[in-house]
């Protein structure tokens, strides 16, 4: 059995450049969900890619911790895929977005919770 949560935009146009981790809690409520479904939508020409790195909320550090970077595209011109992204028990993610090809791209993520069993 599945729970799925609403699905809501966590990153909406985000144009190039490297970002960091916030340094305070400002993400996506994980609850106790297992998994986050990432709807992602990238728009640009020229096979645009993207690198996105999953930051899980530490509340012992008191800090985001990065993950395992992951890269993306969905084509020469732009499309949308879907990712599932584990939680690791964090309370909160943060994905940060760095473009790495392609002209004029942007993306926009959504997060849609799910508990498993």
């Amino acid at each position: 059995m599945y729970y799925v949560g609403e699905t809501l935009v966590h990153r909406n146009a985000v144009v190039s450049g490297a970002e960091s981790f916030p340094t305070s809690r400002n993400g996506i409520d994980c609850g106790l969900n297992d998994s986050l479904a990432l709807e992602i939508s990238i728009t640009g020409t020229s096979t645009p890619t993207w690198t996105l790195t999953p930051g899980y909320w530490s509340p012992s550090l008191n800090a985001y911790c990065a993950g395992s970077e992951l890269s993306v595209n969905a084509g020469a011109s732009g499309g949308n895929l879907m990712v599932e992204v584990d939680t690791l028990g964090a309370v909160d993610m943060y994905i940060t977005c760095k473009n790495t090809t392609g002209t004029s791209s942007t993306i926009t993520i959504y997060a849609r919770q799910i508990r498993k069993g």
